[in-house]
């Protein structure tokens, strides 16, 4: 593909295609909506990567945590604080809507007016809803995700990384789910990811820190606490799935519906003040 020229924010192209699928397109061009190949080209390219694209992220932040998402991070050069920032990992993956399921607080006023600084860029939607756990909170939005692909991340969690790429591998892989992933150090104390190659096969828990023996863990990774799910995931819900690390991701993980993804960016676990 070689440049050309570019004007008006456009830029022109050679390439080289196919007859048969030329004339596909040429078939296609009305005069009306599509009124030339370079409209019609823009325009299908367009709709394939809407196809692999994610339009939709649900923040699961529970209402204890306000405070946590509203601190400013430190390393910020405008001092935004995690709230925006994770809206703006988003909103630069090209997802336009975001769905925050919490509860109600006394900083929930100021968590609305955080997002609605953002409203230029994302639709923002709060609902506020009391449920027992993660499951059922994913369950709970189910009629809003309207039947497609959609991220989830634990709003007491903090991600920085190439979101398009996670995105991309997940439609890759025809999996039900992915989750992101992260090296950490010191695993004492939390459960840890079991992989064959990129699948996700088991989890567990390590023992206490004060354990003795000392306990020696399987793994060094660990759930970032963000996810991407294809429409079919409904499907493994029941009324046993109330929570997503303890019910789902294990069922999941027992037949390969699992991928595991590396984010190899900056995570931090915010109710800890701990950063990877």
């Amino acid at each position: 593909m070689k440049a050309l020229a570019q004007t008006d924010k456009k830029e022109k192209i050679a390439i080289a295609i196919d007859k048969p699928l030329l004339h596909r397109i040429d078939a296609l061009i009305d005069g009306t909506m599509l009124t030339s190949r370079s409209q019609a080209m823009t325009y299908f390219i367009e709709q394939g990567l809407k196809s692999q694209s994610i339009q939709t992220a649900v923040v699961l932040l529970h209402h204890t945590h306000h405070s946590a998402v509203l601190a400013p991070h430190p390393h910020h050069s405008h001092k935004l604080s995690y709230l925006q920032c994770q809206l703006l990992l988003f909103y630069n993956a090209g997802v336009k809507e975001i769905i925050i399921l919490t509860q109600d607080s006394p900083l929930l006023q100021r968590l609305k007016q955080e997002a609605e600084v953002q409203s230029s860029k994302l639709r923002v939607q709060f609902v506020i809803k009391n449920t027992k756990s993660t499951g059922d909170s994913v369950f709970a939005v189910k009629d809003l995700v309207k039947h497609r692909h959609f991220l989830v991340m634990s709003g007491d969690t903090f991600n920085a990384f190439d979101l398009s790429r996670m995105i991309r591998r997940h439609f890759e892989s025809n999996l039900p789910a992915t989750m992101g992933l992260v090296n950490k150090e010191n695993v004492k104390n939390c459960g840890v990811v079991l992989l064959d190659g990129s699948y996700i096969i088991d989890f567990e828990q390590n023992a206490p820190s004060s354990s003795s023996p000392p306990h020696q863990p399987k793994s060094h990774i660990i759930n970032a606490g963000l996810y991407i799910f294809s429409p079919e995931i409904f499907r493994f819900f029941d009324k046993n799935i109330i929570n997503l690390e303890r019910d789902l991701f294990p069922k999941l993980a027992k037949t390969k519906q699992l991928l595991g993804y590396f984010t190899h960016g900056e995570y931090r676990h915010l109710t800890e003040n701990e950063r990877v």
